[in-house]
């Protein structure tokens, strides 16, 4: 066991150590050093790129389009590592929205392993970061591939549609947003309420956050009711509360 943590403690160390790195990644006017013994094999993409006579490969050299540098880092720390932290991140990029963009990086790159690890990561967040406004910028990036107050001229950047495939937009939906809608659902009430007498009251903010979204996001509104029907059913009990939905006008409860 000894030589098996010695020998993690030697890879991990490797991620931008130049002096023996063959390969440079650029994204977001940030670079990594990295090695095409670490990177290949878990990553279908990488793989491709620098096995080969592509130009990638011969210059060694990778310029990532579309991607958030965060998200590019931790995608890296997880190959050398087999982990990221979440904690290293949180001054530039939340939580649940930084295991948003891992997710999305590791279905476009091919990163083995990665997806599961972002998935859980979310999970386990989604615990903490419900009653939180940033729990509604996750609800809007998901469903609709735009970045929470992004400015106007920015808002094609920021939607993963034009960079992405639908089908891997489509892959980190339907991997995290039903952990998403069932952390809604089992919260409902609290989120349908009224927003608190204060609004510098972070549980005031959310409120009102999750209620525009909600009712400006269609899509996560329908997921929403299909799993409170489900739930109601299942549970028969009387629903707690009714509100009318702003973009279709039917009454629907919580």
């Amino acid at each position: 066991m000894a030589d098996d943590k010695l020998i993690l403690q030697g890879v991990s160390s490797g991620l931008n150590d130049s002096r023996f790195s063959d390969v440079t990644i650029e994204c977001g006017g940030r670079i990594w050093h990295a090695h095409r013994v670490i990177i290949c094999p878990r990553s279908s993409y990488f793989l491709a790129c620098l096995n080969g006579s592509f130009k990638e490969s011969m210059q060694g050299r990778v310029t990532l389009l579309g991607d958030r540098p965060d998200a590019v880092d931790a995608a890296l720390t997880y190959l050398y590592c087999g982990r990221y932290d979440e904690a290293k991140y949180e001054a530039t990029t939340p939580p649940l929205i930084l295991h948003i963009d891992v997710h999305i990086f590791a279905v476009k790159r091919g990163v083995t392993g990665l997806a599961d690890a972002a998935s859980k990561n979310f999970s386990a967040r989604l615990q903490t970061d419900w009653n939180h406004p940033v729990f509604s910028d996750a609800i809007q990036q998901l469903w609709t591939g735009e970045r929470a107050g992004t400015a106007h001229d920015d808002k094609e950047e920021s939607k993963p549609s034009d960079i992405l495939s639908e089908g891997v937009c489509g892959a980190t939906l339907e991997a995290l947003g039903p952990l998403l809608v069932n952390t809604a659902g089992m919260k409902s009430q609290s989120l349908f309420c009224e927003p608190t007498a204060n609004p510098q009251k972070p549980e005031s903010r959310s409120n009102e956050h999750f209620n525009r979204v909600a009712s400006e996001v269609p899509g996560f509104g329908r997921d929403l009711c299909e799993w409170l029907v489900k739930n109601y059913r299942k549970s028969g009990t009387k629903p707690a509360t009714w509100y009318n939905c702003k973009s279709c006008g039917q009454e629907n409860w919580c």
